[in-house]
């Protein structure tokens, strides 16, 4: 009995990928024929397929001394490829198992060899396999020629996809312009019209031997209008960017409106390629001074892209080309313009790359957590962690998250590698707790992750699993992710407070630091920005703004976290100013978790150095007990014995006192479970009076 092939670890997204490919690729498409029939050819075969495997069938795309099209997936051979991700290779049917000799008397053959064909995010979505009437084995080169011609197939594939693409995106242009071609917002050409005028530029060119520019030119945060003043308002600022555009163009040029924030320009009978220079930087100073809205000044601002070329340039090129740079203007910050170079192709290459290799990674646990200690400025301890992840790459080391997080941005996978980091941390913050150390957990949510529907139920199951009380995560957002999309994120911090985590604004001072959101946000935790932290001693304005934020910080009734501190002038600052909190290089590196307890060790003991603690006047206030006398005894001998700040704590804990993972060890402590325990010595007891009197260890 033949045994049925299990589905491959990435079913559902291979399923998804398999249809697309499907309604792309077609019956006997000619490419797809000719690599078949050479497979057989190579390899010397007499039949040869190529299928797609879906969920119950195995779709023949293309096949060599063969009928039909489509089998059962649970009666093939193919499945076993897909499922095992690799070659495979039966020398001799009716001898193997697996496979039984029903397949071999369906199709009267013995010997059959598949090589997996691949999506471009490397999943396997097919087969390219051969049979042969009599048993045989594949030589060292028969087994390189048909993985070469599963290569070429996979290549086809992605062409025939990305064809599909751009067809059904031309029909749909082509409809919606048959009453008009132009842009109802704003009167200008719409991309039906002007692919038209660009394939005009480009032939033109070929005749003078001229240069044709194009600009892809984006509105940074257009929804922003939207969402605080109405679409009306954001049709309105369109044609004001409209009418200022085109004032800079000359006679010929041609202004299009691309997609919902974008503009495109072409620019006609270039001399040379370095005009464009002059010429895109006057649409830079479109934007220099505000637009008028009803009466309102509003600031706006754009990316651009600029492309040069000529003919037999294609138009579509060309307009890859600017767009490509657009869109490395916008990774550099709003207002930004950058003009097409190879090295921006081959970064644009390289994030490609570097996506298909973070999905694998996703796969095969290669993101790891390192965790940056937070300090109570006041009370001299560590009180919590924030989760950076990082990447352990096979070949590159460990690769920082500026290096792969915007990827994960732009793709989409920022979404399931925040929801692995949420339960990650929730996990590991209490393996430290059954430690002895009780510490806050704050991860750090993308733009994207806070509108997702699935962030809250993430966030439901990262506590429920791991047991963590909700009232100890954390979760930062930017101040973009806050304002780009201000009706969402409304009601998904809302969603988050309710659960009971807190919600930290991070970087705050540097983006829009809008009183609007503090007051209507349920936010919890200001982080002041490190860019203000590194002039505080030198700089006067820095200094002011810090004190500033601190204030508005309490004056909301949020928390404030300054970050970046680097040396103790700037701590000592930030104490005197009354901040609360803060991280940095100062206490401690970002470090694995294994080694975050002796990381926040050595950093009370520096906090210690430093000066005497100064414990807020509620915790001097805050009685102690009850406590038994013979547990008293118990946390004495301990301290008598110099244990490990983590044995004292998981002491204390298990006696249920609160913050287990600080004590003090204070006279009035000391006289009143001693006078419950005559037992312990005056010298006992004098000795650890003294111990406290110095600013001691404070176990």
């Amino acid at each position: 009995m033949m045994r049925v092939a299990p589905p491959h670890p990435r079913e559902l997204d291979r399923l998804i990928s398999v249809r697309e490919h499907l309604e792309s690729a077609g019956w006997a498409n000619p490419v797809l024929v000719a690599l078949v029939e050479a497979a057989a050819r190579e390899l010397g075969t007499s039949m040869a397929a190529l299928s797609l495997i879906g969920e119950d069938l195995q779709v023949f795309q293309a096949t060599v001394g063969m009928e039909g099209t489509s089998r059962p997936r649970s009666g093939g051979m193919c499945a076993w490829v897909v499922a095992r991700d690799a070659v495979v290779e039966v020398p001799d049917l009716l001898k193997n198992l697996r496979f039984g000799d029903g397949t071999a008397a369906e199709f009267g053959v013995r010997f059959y060899a598949g090589a997996p064909v691949y999506d471009t995010c490397g999943l396997p979505i097919g087969v390219l396999c051969v049979f042969d009437v009599e048993p045989r084995s594949m030589s060292v080169a028969d087994r390189v020629a048909l993985e070469q011609l599963a290569e070429s197939v996979s290549a086809q594939f992605e062409l025939l996809r990305l064809r599909a693409r751009g067809q059904s995106r031309r029909t749909a242009l082509r409809q919606a312009s048959q009453q008009l071609r132009l842009d109802p917002v704003t009167g200008l050409p719409n991309a039906d019209l002007l692919a038209d005028r660009l394939g005009q530029a480009l032939a033109e060119s070929a005749r003078t031997s001229g240069h044709v520019g194009v600009c892809v030119l984006a509105l940074d945060r257009l929804r922003r209008v939207n969402d605080s003043r109405g679409h009306a308002a954001g049709d309105a600022v369109l044609r004001a960017v409209a009418d200022r555009i085109a004032e800079q163009l000359r006679a010929g040029d041609t202004l299009a409106r691309f997609y919902s924030d974008q503009y495109v320009v072409v620019w006609r009978d270039l001399t040379s390629p370095d005009q464009v220079e002059s010429l895109h930087q006057r649409l830079l100073t479109v934007f220099d001074v505000p637009f008028d809205l009803d009466g309102s000044p509003i600031e706006v601002t754009a990316s651009l892209g600029v492309a040069t070329g000529a003919a037999p340039r294609l138009p579509d090129e060309l307009l890859l080309e600017a767009e490509t740079a657009m869109q490395a203007a916008k990774v550099a910050g709003p207002g930004q313009s950058r003009i097409f170079t190879p090295e921006l192709h081959r970064h644009r290459t390289d994030r490609l790359r570097t996506e298909v290799e973070l999905r694998r990674a996703l796969d095969r646990d290669e993101l790891v957590l390192h965790y940056q200690p937070v300090v109570d400025l006041a009370g001299g301890r560590v009180v919590g962690v924030e989760a950076l992840v990082r990447w352990q790459h096979p070949t590159d080391g460990l690769v920082m998250p500026d290096a792969f997080i915007p990827v994960a941005e732009s793709s989409g996978l920022i979404v399931r590698l925040g929801a692995w980091v949420i339960e990650q941390a929730c996990e590991q913050a209490m393996v430290w707790e059954r430690a002895g150390r009780q510490l806050n957990m704050a991860v750090n949510l993308s733009v994207r992750q806070v509108t997702h529907p699935g962030l809250v139920p993430t966030l439901q199951r990262a506590l429920a699993g791991s047991g963590l009380p909700a009232d100890r995560l954390i979760v930062e957002v930017t101040e973009s992710a806050v304002v780009d999309d201000a009706k969402a994120a409304v009601v998904a911090l809302r969603a988050i407070d309710a659960l009971g985590v807190s919600v930290a604004i991070d970087d705050f001072g540097t983006g829009y630091s809008s009183l609007h959101y503090l007051k209507h946000y349920p936010i919890t935790v200001l982080k002041i920005d490190r860019s203000f932290v590194a002039g505080l001693v030198e700089h006067g304005d820095d200094a002011a703004i810090v004190a500033s934020l601190i204030s508005l910080a309490r004056a909301v009734g949020s928390v404030c976290i300054a970050e970046g501190i680097e040396t103790a002038t700037q701590y000592q600052r930030l104490v005197a100013m009354g901040c609360q909190y803060a991280q940095g290089y100062l206490f401690s590196r970002p470090v694995a978790a294994q080694d975050l307890l002796a990381a926040v060790d050595l950093c009370e003991q520096r906090l210690f150095a430093a000066g005497p603690r100064r414990l807020p006047a509620q915790r001097r206030r805050r009685p102690v007990g009850p406590l038994s006398s013979a547990a008293a005894a118990r946390l004495l001998q301990l301290h008598d014995e110099g244990a490990s700040r983590h044995t004292i704590a998981a002491a204390l804990n298990h006696e249920g006192l609160p913050h287990p993972d600080h004590v003090r060890w204070h006279p009035t402590f000391v006289a009143h479970h001693l006078a419950a325990d005559p037992t312990r010595s005056r010298s006992a007891e004098q000795q650890a009076v003294d111990d406290d009197g110095r600013g001691g260890p404070g176990r």
